[in-house]
């Protein structure tokens, strides 16, 4: 993963701007450098966006479960 989670949420999230959720999900999707983010490009624009969002929401408690994130994030 070229950039953590916590920092692409200290980026991206504090942006109160229309859409900035599923913007950060997208981001995290594409970071992890995986190949879930290029598979996930086939689908539909709709589908894409709630997978994005599933796939962000386990990044984020598998980084949490592996200490990656401090009590003050």
């Amino acid at each position: 993963m070229s950039a953590s989670v916590p920092d692409l949420l200290a980026e991206l999230y504090p942006r109160q701007l229309p859409g900035a959720p599923s913007k950060v999900a997208a981001a995290i999707t594409k970071a992890s450098g995986t190949s879930f983010a290029a598979g996930m490009n086939i689908l539909p624009a709709d589908r894409r966006a709630g997978m994005h969002a599933v796939y962000a929401f386990c990044r984020v408690v598998d980084d949490i479960a592996d200490g990656l994130w401090t009590p003050e994030q």
